[in-house]
């Protein structure tokens, strides 16, 4: 067979093969995620306004005024970040996290609820106030893994327990990893965009975004974390949970009755946690504790941990306990104290 380019009297031309651009890396990645959460702060400033106060320094004022009616020690632990941040994850993701860190449903297309890529665009795109032609192309890596505000471990309080739906295996995360690309919402911020949308008939699960008028419907900034402190339920001190009011009294929490209220656009559900959002890239290297509360870690998972120096913790009990094993030839000793 006579080959085409002869036929028709003209030379063929070599196709160039052109390589695909390589991935962005972790050091870009967070410093892409930096750049995000410095540009949503700035831009949250003219949403500040709808919480009932002209400025964060007031609220501020405010609430250190009121800090030994609210309780002192739950004003610091929010204030200087005495708190934790914990992802939930299953025992069967452990080899992936040891392998690969944390993925989001963009990088594994997989979500524990029946989202699809394009629904999780949308929503996050509307809680940044994007729109989803700018946020949708966006590397996987950058957008945010889900987790949520916890006690710091050996807190005489405990954490929401979110494991049904998530799993019990529990990652602490070292908030200095993370303090600069970190946001929270009052509760799911995917349960509260659905049914907020609901009722406004945006179908944000084929990619219809909005743009937040009220500041609880936008992720908001760590600096901004002061905001939290009326989010926390009235009867922490008497329940012993970090907990957060899943029935809030519209238009307004209150914690307690002395202390600064905050206006809210949107009265729930909250789900009784605080979510928060980390941005870019979240692995082994940003753990400092690892809570098991059903099967203790081994073989490689457990070279990892122990190779990244986190802390294990047994969380069988009523609260996680150090955790140690030490290997013989012939056996294993395993000691919690």
């Amino acid at each position: 067979m006579i080959p085409f380019f002869l036929l028709c009297g003209c030379a063929a031309t070599p196709v160039k093969r052109v390589a695909a651009p390589a991935p962005p890396g972790r050091a870009e990645l967070v410093a892409s995620a930096e750049k995000l959460v410095a540009g949503m702060d700035g831009s949250f400033l003219g949403l500040f306004p709808t919480t009932g106060y002209a400025d964060y320094a007031g609220f501020l004022e405010l609430l250190n005024k009121n800090s030994d009616s609210l309780g002192r020690e739950f004003v610091d632990m929010i204030l200087q970040e005495k708190s934790a941040v914990g992802i939930y994850a299953r025992e069967s993701s452990r080899p992936f996290i040891a392998a690969g860190g944390f993925l989001n449903i963009h990088a594994s297309g997989e979500s524990s609820f029946s989202v699809g890529v394009k629904g999780r665009n949308a929503v996050e795109a509307s809680c940044l106030g994007l729109s989803f032609e700018d946020y949708a192309p966006l590397p996987a890596g950058l957008k945010p893994k889900y987790g949520l505000l916890m006690p710091p471990l050996g807190s005489v309080l405990l954490p929401a327990d979110i494991s049904q739906w998530y799993g019990t295996d529990v990652y602490v995360i070292k908030t200095a990893n993370v303090r600069k690309r970190l946001t929270w919402a009052p509760g799911d911020s995917l349960d509260r965009v659905d049914k907020w949308t609901a009722a406004k008939g945006i179908r944000w699960r084929e990619g219809e975004v909005f743009k937040p008028q009220v500041w609880d419907l936008a992720f908001v900034p760590w600096s901004r974390r002061g905001l939290i402190i009326p989010l926390m339920s009235e009867d922490v001190k008497a329940s012993g949970r970090l907990a957060f009011s899943s029935t809030p009294q519209h238009p307004v929490y209150v914690l307690p009755v002395h202390g600064p209220a905050v206006k809210t656009g949107w009265p729930g559900p909250n789900a009784g946690y605080l979510e928060v959002q980390m941005w870019g890239p979240v692995d082994l290297r940003d753990v400092e504790s690892f809570i098991f509360r059903v099967t203790v870690p081994e073989g490689e998972f457990l070279r990892e941990l122990k190779r990244h120096n986190i802390g294990i913790f047994d969380g069988r009990g009523l609260k996680p306990v150090k955790w140690l094993s030490l290997f013989f030839p012939s056996q294993v000793f395993i000691y919690s104290a």
